[in-house]
């Protein structure tokens, strides 16, 4: 946190601090609004749904949506501001607070317009996600934030005027420095008013009007947004159900394929025989589906099987003497027959499911009580997954692999090994997709939950609601391919002033220039009655010739001021800070894009491994394993394209040393945050808090990056949130590994000379580059660390309840 003890207000450099918290302020609250994006999205079906059947307009939906906004939004924006506005030491006078907080509310709305709208055209969160890095990255980047006004390109010039982030920026810098505090001190050249230097220093034009310019232009925008949301959602088509198949041969589809698409099922049969019933053909063709595999039949039977839960805390206020269990199951039992389909039936919440998650070993919480046996021993879980299977009621598969993959995946890992290889393999090849968005339809989806627990050969199979979700007929084909295996069915109900002399200033400024003495020839030719140079004369002696003292009494002028109204001055006060601020907006965006994209991904993936983990497919060490390997190549050719470009963009020293620390540290920074993902998936039940918890690790990595702060202006009682902070230490290898050994000098606002760039590192930022091989090693600690984090808590913490 901005403490008030350690924030002045005394020259430029305080200035900047100040400058810092306010663009932190308006980063995070431009990212309070990105709930809306998933919230947005996971709405979707049911809108297009009601859409499709006239239920209301779009716009019933949509005004509804902003307008309960809008009340969060007040109470968010007021605990921000009063939290953080006198804490941090921002302008005393009350009405300056009050600006404040509207504009953070104005931001807010606008941020929340934004991302429905993002929602409303990308309507997938994949897409979503890297479109909005995208948008907000480029408003970062073109929204005078990084890159002055006045420095951005005049064909990208239009990219400013409709950046969101421009406006709250100038409406907040212009409410703060105007400020009596800053406007009654002078700046460093001792006649322009402090505030205005430090608008100046930042690419803002310092003009009062800009607050309600910004305020306007942030409400303007927030409903405009909201207004293309209403439209897309109105116009815009629903995402269809793509069903990627593939199909080399339709003759050649096998009689499998039956059991998975009805509809194809039944056109087969009528080509190949055209004057036969349908149902005959599918009783004819029943006998070639059955399953080719021999299975062990074993009876299963349970004896007084009582199973207990917790009292829930509720319950037990009401009755003091209640038990501290609640008892569901009481002393049932039965058995159950090789080759007999016997079904569980009866009302819903009658325990049927409870009592086969009991028998199978599914359950994961409770206690049980009781004797389970298969034929006649004693039953023992570890080998039990090995001849059983379980239809889950919920149809709970991959959604990016095809029908083939996942019942082959399912064969290879439970199948024996002295099953062949040409025996396992043998479905087509239909991506899965997301129930209800892509992929196969519900009846196809449970007729895969189904086979996927019959590859496996099993001699026992539990079936939860098997037929939920079928017709008749589709039910009735899917119950006579099984009657051969014993099934247990549970049925329910649907439901720089220069003081020195000017042999050393000008010293200076060739040291600076150096090579590229091009640009100040040009400089110093432009000023009227300065002779052009001559060819073949030192650019270093015609220089020192022309900017001579006898020169300046004779043009009346003084360079070193001149220099300092110039915009090659400028270009030197602002150069430095905008590829810091570059690379840091560039790195942090990409590496909240990795993280943000993988969580709902793997969150979906995660409710898969619950269920295959119970199929004993495999264990969590190899499972997480998997998932962190195979980021590795994706993230080191992520890597590598990203760096390309951006060191060729930048102008960076072409030196090998260089790039390769340049490339290593965005390879482990892509990877800790991709990593930093996966571990927020492991803590959490679901990927809406897996994003809350990123987006808390993410402010928490942009404060303490020291970005914003610099370390030696962090106070000592906070800076071992720096330490801890990945985001820091990244800056610190980036800016130390690139500018650390650099002696070039330039001008600094508020410096009185000008110092090294390697110097104003160390001491602004205090980077050193001795201090590399540290970075690196942190770095790789903290990818690992979160990997294994990751690992450990897939394996320790279960969040499906049963």
């Amino acid at each position: 946190m901005f403490l008030r003890t350690r924030m002045h207000s005394r020259n430029e450099e305080d200035g900047g601090v100040y400058v810092g918290a306010l663009l932190f302020a308006l980063i995070t609250n431009m990212l309070n609004g990105f709930p809306e994006l998933p919230m947005t999205i996971e709405r979707l079906p049911v809108l297009y749904k009601h859409r499709e059947l006239l239920f209301h307009p779009t716009w019933a939906f949509t005004v509804p949506t902003i307008l309960l906004r809008v009340p969060i939004s007040l109470v968010e924006s007021t605990v921000w501001t009063v939290m953080t506005y006198y804490v941090i030491g921002f302008a005393p006078e009350p009405s300056r607070f009050f600006k404040h907080f509207l504009l953070t509310f104005l931001l807010q709305k606008m941020a929340s317009g934004i991302f429905r709208l993002i929602a409303a055209v990308c309507r997938a969160m994949t897409i979503a996600n890297t479109a909005r890095t995208l948008i907000l990255e480029s408003c970062f980047l073109l929204g005078g934030i990084v890159i002055p006004k006045g420095r951005i390109p005049d064909w990208w010039q239009w990219a400013y005027w409709i950046s969101p982030l421009s406006y709250g920026f100038n409406a907040l810098t212009t409410n703060e420095f105007f400020a009596p505090r800053w406007m009654n001190k002078l700046g460093s050249d001792n006649t322009t008013r402090l505030g205005v230097a430090i608008l100046q220093n930042i690419g803002v034009t310092p003009d009062r009007n800009w607050f309600w310019i910004g305020a306007a232009a942030l409400f303007g925008l927030a409903v405009l947004f909201n207004i293309l949301f209403t439209l897309a959602l109105a116009y815009l088509d629903a995402p269809g159900k793509p069903q990627a198949t593939i199909l080399e041969d339709a003759a050649n589809v096998t009689e499998v394929d039956h059991v998975f698409d009805a509809k194809t099922s039944r056109e087969m049969v009528i080509r190949k025989n055209h004057n036969i019933n349908e149902d005959l053909s599918i009783e004819a063709a029943a006998p070639k589906r059955r399953m080719i595999l021999p299975f062990t039949p074993l009876s299963m039977s349970f004896d007084n099987i009582n199973y207990y839960v917790d009292m829930p805390l509720a319950m037990k206020e009401e009755d003091a003497e209640e038990d501290d269990k609640l008892q569901l199951l009481r002393e049932v039992s039965g058995a159950f027959r090789p080759g007999v389909l016997t079904a569980l039936m009866g009302i819903s919440g009658g325990w049927k499911t409870t009592l086969m998650d009991v028998l199978s070993g599914r359950k994961t919480g409770g206690y049980i009580e009781g004797d389970i046996r298969i034929s006649g021993f004693p039953k023992v879980q570890k080998t039990f997954t090995r001849i059983s299977g379980y239809c889950e009621q919920n149809d709970i598969h991959s959604p990016q692999v095809t029908v083939y993959e996942a019942l082959v995946f399912s064969a290879f890992l439970r199948l024996p090994n002295d099953v062949s290889r040409d025996e396992k393999m043998y479905l087509k090849d239909t991506i899965v997709g997301i129930p209800g968005v892509s992929g196969l339809s519900t009846q196809q989806r449970k007729r895969l939950t189904i086979t996927v627990e019959l590859i496996a050969n099993p001699s026992i199979i539990f079936m939860d609601e098997p037929t939920t979700g079928l017709d008749a007929r589709a039910a009735a084909i899917v119950m006579r391919t099984y009657i051969n295996t014993l099934m247990v069915c549970a049925y329910s109900k649907y439901f720089a002033p220069a003081t020195a002399n000017e042999n050393r200033r000008t010293s200076n400024l060739l040291w600076t220039i150096g090579l590229k003495s091009k640009k100040l020839v040009e400089y110093l030719e432009g000023i009227p009655g300065v002779p052009k140079i001559v060819d073949q004369k030192n650019p270093a002696t015609w220089m020192l010739e022309v900017t001579s003292i006898a020169t300046e009494t004779r043009l009346g002028i003084d360079f070193a001021q001149l220099y300092k109204s110039s915009s090659l001055y400028e270009d030197n006060s602002t150069d430095l800070t905008m590829i810091f601020g570059g690379m840091y907006g560039a790195v942090l965006f990409a590496g909240i894009n990795n993280g943000n994209t993988v969580v709902p991904t793997v969150a979906f993936e995660q409710t898969v491994f619950y269920r295959e983990r119970a199929a004993g497919m495999y264990s969590s060490l190899p499972y997480a394993m998997a998932q962190v390997i195979v980021e590795i190549p994706y993230v080191f050719f992520q890597t590598t394209y990203y760096t390309l470009i951006v060191y060729t963009m930048v102008s960076f020293e072409w030196t090998a040393v260089k790039y390769f620390w340049f490339f290593f540290i965005h390879f482990l920074t892509f990877l800790y945050f991709t990593y930093n993902g996966l571990m927020a998936v492991s803590l959490t039940p679901n990927d809406q808090l897996a994003s809350i918890l990123t987006s808390a690790f993410y402010s928490l990595f942009n404060l303490f990056s020291s970005f914003f702060i610099p370390r030696p202006k962090i106070p000592m009682w906070w800076v071992w949130c720096y330490w801890i902070c990945p985001l820091a230490w990244t800056f610190q290898g980036l800016i130390a590994s690139q500018y650390g050994d650099v002696k070039d000098t330039i001008k600094v606002p508020g410096m009185s000379y000008d110092p090294t760039i390697k110097w104003y590192v160390e001491t602004h930022f205090g980077y050193e580059d001795r201090y590399l091989g540290l970075v690196a090693v942190v770095l790789v600690s903290f990818t690992v660390f979160f990997a294994v984090m990751y690992a450990y808590c897939l394996d320790k913490l279960n969040f499906q309840t049963r």
